[in-house]
């Protein structure tokens, strides 16, 4: 992803992957990543999944901006350039659910 503007991201309220934003597949292999880039503002609301690879910020955007919660989760992160990232954990601000073994009551997923 990049790029100037805002955009908005909210994980889906029902279902299955309830509460989940991205999902990346466990056997993903390592050397692949994932960057979000520019110098726009990103509101994430819900749980970012990528157990095996990185996860890059780069460049002077904000990311979560106004999002009551947001979860990540990532093999490493980095943050590369002057932009910032707010991770908060207001849950019950949000209509968007709390995927199973993450959150206050039951921190860490399990694979």
């Amino acid at each position: 992803m990049a790029g100037g503007g805002l955009m908005t991201f909210s994980a889906p309220l029902t279902g299955p992957m309830a509460g989940i934003l991205f999902f990346g597949d466990r056997e993903l292999d390592s050397s692949i990543s994932h960057t979000v880039k520019g110098g726009g503002g990103v509101h994430y609301e819900g749980t970012i999944y990528f157990p095996t690879t990185d996860v890059f910020f780069a460049g002077n955007g904000k990311g979560s901006s106004s999002s009551p919660y947001s979860f990540f989760i990532a093999r490493r992160f980095a943050f590369v350039g002057n932009g910032n990232i707010d991770i908060n954990s207001n849950y019950e601000a949000s209509t968007v659910p709390i995927p199973p073994r993450v959150g206050p009551e039951r921190p860490g997923l399990v694979r």
